[in-house]
């Protein structure tokens, strides 16, 4: 079984607003993971709900709130009938490596997916502590906001891809390449996961 990486590429960091003004609520406003090459196909998950886990990853505990929050924000503001539940013995782990020479900071790997059916059956996050992670609102230069990261991640984890960096007109999106504080979803981000598992 084929494994996908998805991440959140190296950033500058600062406060960033999603233009959601000008943002369409179309599909095309966000990418979508697509089951092997098949473009009409998306790969997700088969129920409404899933289970993570980040006691294994030797966190702080302040990390592990701090990702706890992060899902809570697409629980609470997605508008979809999809919810994220931290259980302490998901296969579904968090955790954390140093990566030295690997330049993302974070990286979603959706392990398995069921042949035939599309349906994602395991993934795994970690962060990449060649870099400073902080708990923060207005990070310098050389830090990452934990729920920021999370959040992003998050967005993979439910199978949508990057907005690409050249779509400047949705910076500060959760799913925007780039990171953002802002801690909040905008419409490309609501209609990602609302077109995977619907509305509430």
């Amino acid at each position: 079984m084929k494994a996908f990486y998805m991440s959140l590429g190296i950033a500058d960091v600062g406060v960033l607003v999603c233009l959601e003004v000008l943002t369409p609520a179309t599909i095309e406003a966000y990418e979508l993971h697509h089951c092997g090459n098949d473009e009409d196909v998306n790969t997700d998950w088969n129920a409404n709900t899933a289970t993570y886990d980040a006691s294994h990853g030797n966190f702080p505990d302040w990390w592990k709130d701090e990702i706890i929050e992060g899902a809570g924000i697409w629980n609470d503001q997605s508008g979809a009938n999809f919810s994220l539940h931290h259980y302490t013995g998901s296969s579904h782990d968090w955790t954390k490596r140093t990566e030295p020479w690997n330049p993302r900071i974070a990286e979603t790997i959706l392990d398995w997916v069921e042949a035939g059916t599309c349906h994602l059956t395991d993934t795994d996050v970690w962060y990449n502590t060649r870099y400073d992670f902080v708990e923060c609102s207005d990070c310098d230069g050389n830090e990452y906001d934990v729920r920021s990261d999370a959040m992003h991640e998050f967005g993979h984890f439910l199978v949508l891809d990057d907005i690409p960096w050249w779509q400047l007109i949705r910076i500060g999106c959760a799913m925007y390449e780039k990171q953002s504080q802002d801690h909040t979803l905008y419409n490309d981000d609501k209609n990602g996961i609302q077109f995977l598992y619907g509305k509430d």
